[in-house]
């Protein structure tokens, strides 16, 4: 009876209830994912942004004369005070401007793959070869400078229409701008952002190394929480 007792009290008491203990072990499991969480966000997530969105292009990175066409928004937003054809061309003659580059498309074949956007010329020189000319408003990148030497890093190729057959080009002095068109991303890197595979190897292996070591400990602890338990019941043992 007295054995009966003291098993009812110590069930209704217990030194040490494994409820608590259980709570213990659980307690470091949100602590571990908040530290994978800020790992994942600082390591990958935050990289990735910036340099899909933030990181300056590297204009070696692209091929020799490469071109990215400029949308008729993004002329307006670079060059705001832009001036017409008509003005540009007044200007050269009274000697307040850059002589501008002039290309008269009534002398020239017009190709049929041109669009709206890109007029293709051709013309036979007197040689016999044809010569290509391209009217398109656009990005120029790694232009060799034959004049001087090296690459050109960019230029802007801009045109405006005179008439109906009649295109100036508009000077590199009117092309000043403190807020440049952006060029398109060669979708290199991981995912298309740029960010270097090697970096995020680098990170993932980290991630990997703390949630090996995380899950170790929690299996540790597992493992030692049954002696809690143990030591209640030698308690209990000792009492009878």
């Amino acid at each position: 009876m007295n054995i009966r007792k003291k098993l009812l009290n110590w069930c209704r008491n217990p030194t040490k209830p494994a409820p608590s203990s259980l709570t213990r072990l659980s307690r470091p499991k949100p602590v571990i994912a908040s530290i994978l969480l800020v790992e994942i966000i600082a390591l990958i997530l935050a990289p990735m942004v910036y340099y899909a969105l933030f990181a300056p292009k590297n204009i070696t990175s692209y091929g020799l004369m490469q071109t990215f066409p400029l949308a008729n928004s993004q002329i307006k937003a670079s060059w705001p005070n832009l001036p017409t054809a008509q003005q540009i061309i007044a200007n050269a003659k009274t000697g307040h401007g850059y002589l501008a580059e002039q290309i008269d498309t009534r002398i020239y074949n017009v190709s049929s793959n041109s669009t709206a956007t890109r007029v293709i010329l051709t013309a036979k020189t007197n040689n016999g070869p044809e010569v290509t000319t391209v009217i398109e408003n656009c990005t120029e990148v790694n232009i060799p400078d034959f004049m001087y030497g090296g690459v050109i890093p960019i230029a802007y190729n801009i045109w405006l229409l005179y008439n109906g057959t009649e295109w100036v080009g508009v000077p590199s002095s009117y092309l000043a701008t403190t807020h440049p068109p952006s060029i398109p991303s060669e979708q290199g890197g991981f995912l298309g952002t740029n960010l270097p595979n090697e970096y995020v190897f680098a990170a993932a292996t980290v991630i990997s190394v703390t949630a090996a070591a995380s899950l170790g400990y929690l299996f540790l602890r597992r493992k030692r929480t049954p002696s809690l338990v143990s030591a209640d019941k030698r308690s209990f043992l000792n009492d009878t």
